[in-house]
């Protein structure tokens, strides 16, 4: 599913995540979706529409949770990408057999075709998930951050709701129209609103009172 230039969705199915391909030639994956999924639909879906698996360089993992990692070592298996994690789920990567070839931190930047990725570090859901900002289309992947409507589990093993209020208020400081979220519908226009919405939603779970200007 095209959801823009250069991007398409592969939609999560069974235990997996949405799985988003940024390119045409030199391709780059925002998640790869979880154990087995590429096998069983992933490969089948990007073929469908033209996309070469082989042509996988990069892989960008929003955190290092199964659902979103499961799939990288099938990807390994038909071409060689660069596997890339905040520094802080790097452990939990290597748990799972899988050794990043770049480590990220809050403010990299990773070039893709057609754009470039700024890293946002947002945990909260996990102690290294990242959200991606495209800032010249305003497009945000958020991995398990910030849904269309809610937001990531804070229950966890290393999650927390009030380090995920704070990378909430952090998202909204960014002019985001489209949210490509890491399970769950995509927002193609206004996904501000949505973050604003959801950010107020979690600071209710903590009892507390929105006093920002929030969208």
């Amino acid at each position: 599913m095209e959801i823009c230039r250069n991007i398409q969705l592969i939609p999560e199915r069974f235990f997996s995540s949405n799985v988003y391909v940024v390119g045409e030639n030199e391709l780059t994956l925002i998640d790869a979706g979880g154990p087995n999924a590429a096998k069983k639909y992933i490969f089948r879906e990007m073929k469908s529409t033209g996309i070469d698996p082989r042509k996988v360089g990069k892989i960008i993992i929003t955190h290092a949770h199964p659902d979103h990692v499961g799939g990288v070592p099938e990807f390994l298996e038909v071409s060689e990408p660069e596997v890339m994690i905040h520094e802080a789920d790097t452990r939990l990567l290597k748990l799972g057999g899988i050794k990043p070839g770049r480590m990220l931190s809050d403010g990299d930047v990773v070039r893709a075709e057609g754009c470039e990725l700024r890293v946002i570090h947002t945990p909260g859901h996990s102690p290294g998930g990242i959200c991606l900002y495209d800032a010249d289309r305003k497009i945000l992947f958020s991995g398990d951050t910030v849904f269309a409507y809610g937001i990531g589990r804070f229950d966890l093993p290393g999650g927390s709701l009030r380090v995920l209020v704070s990378s909430l208020a952090r998202l909204l400081e960014l002019d985001v129209e489209t949210l490509l979220p890491g399970h769950g519908d995509v927002v193609l226009r206004g996904a501000v609103k949505n973050i604003g919405t959801n950010y107020r939603y979690a600071l209710s779970l903590m009892g507390e009172s929105n006093v920002r200007g929030i969208p």
